[in-house]
């Protein structure tokens, strides 16, 4: 089925989301993130785009913005284009295009403005200690277990690792200082496996936060 035609005004308040093919990361680290909101700021400066927030996921993002040119497919086109060849070299992203050339992306018009504005980082209302604790109460273990280094092979320190970012929005920065570990490299292999091996519990447990 073909997408329907964009519509597109000067004034117009678009949200746009953007995800990666086969919903791969297309942010890996703060770096990445910077980077991104670096080219989103300069694009938004060049096509005279105004906006109100952002929320950067793992394998895609959501922002809120008014066109004063009514030129969203210009400034969407730019803002990914530069930061695939970015995340392409820096990741040695391989395989033709790569899989940030392929972003399936929509927006929808609202006709209301947002009722935040400025820019967030974060994407979660939870913190890093109420994950702690749900995880805690899922696993019957010492919340404060969970952030010692001799427990680093323990399901339920990865799983709250894991959980940290991807609910209480900390940077690996923030993680690797909370669960003491050596470096945001761990982090992000920690995440991983994580998602490899325990996709199961995180389901369960993302359900139960969620519900909460």
């Amino acid at each position: 089925m073909s997408r329907p035609p964009r519509i597109e005004f000067a004034g117009a308040v678009h949200h746009v989301t953007a995800r990666g093919d086969r919903r791969e990361e297309i942010f890996r680290d703060d770096r990445d993130r910077s980077k991104f909101l670096g080219y989103l700021s300069e694009g938004a400066k060049r096509y005279k785009v105004k906006v109100h927030c952002y929320v950067l996921m793992e394998n895609h993002f959501h922002l809120v913005a008014t066109t004063a040119d009514g030129n969203l497919s210009k400034w969407m086109h730019q803002l990914k284009t530069a930061y695939t060849v970015f995340f392409n070299r820096r990741h040695q992203v391989l395989g033709g295009e790569g899989f940030l050339r392929k972003l399936k992306d929509h927006w929808n018009q609202r006709v209301q403005r947002p009722k935040n504005y400025g820019q967030k980082r974060n994407w979660s209302t939870l913190g890093a200690e109420q994950v702690l604790a749900r995880v805690s109460q899922h696993f019957q273990c010492d919340l404060e277990r969970l952030k010692e280094r001799s427990s680093r092979n323990n399901v339920a320190r990865r799983c709250a690792i894991t959980l940290c970012w991807d609910h209480a929005g900390l940077s690996h920065n923030e993680i690797a200082a909370l669960f003491r570990m050596p470096s945001n490299n761990s982090v992000a292999q920690t995440i991983r496996r994580t998602k490899v091996h325990e996709a199961q519990t995180l389901k369960v447990l993302k359900n139960q936060i969620s519900h909460k």
